[in-house]
């Protein structure tokens, strides 16, 4: 199933960008977001996010993004902190799928390591 995730201008005043990690660019277009349903039923029992809302619910304009260990198979994985509609800091483990999509591994609430990291990369105004 592919998802896209709209940009959100306005939002965290991202200006409706979302950027990637440095070996791709800030751009402005959507992007695609593909998951397994059952790994989807999984991680909305454990962790109480439903990967259906990610396009919706999850705010990209000033996510951390962080490299992390490979899948199994070897495929690149990114872990990428950012705000939920509701507020909360999240956690998303992403594996890109080429230059336009990712793959949504995990959505969690972030660790106190990780909003930490948020925080520091997101400041107050």
């Amino acid at each position: 199933m592919v998802r896209t995730i709209a940009t959100t201008p306005g939002r965290s005043g991202g200006g409706g960008k979302t950027c990637l990690p440095a070996r791709f660019s800030c751009y402005e277009n959507p992007m695609a977001i593909s998951y397994d349903e059952p790994k989807r039923a999984l991680n909305l029992r454990e962790h109480g996010f439903d990967f259906a809302d990610f396009a919706t619910h999850f705010d990209g304009s000033n996510a951390v993004f962080a490299e992390t260990a490979p899948s199994r198979t070897g495929r690149e994985r990114f872990l990428v902190v950012g705000l939920w509609s509701d507020g909360r800091i999240v956690t998303a483990i992403l594996s890109p799928l080429g230059s336009e999509a990712w793959s949504l591994v995990s959505l969690r609430t972030a660790s106190e390591k990780e909003r930490r990291t948020y925080a520091q990369h997101n400041p107050p105004e």
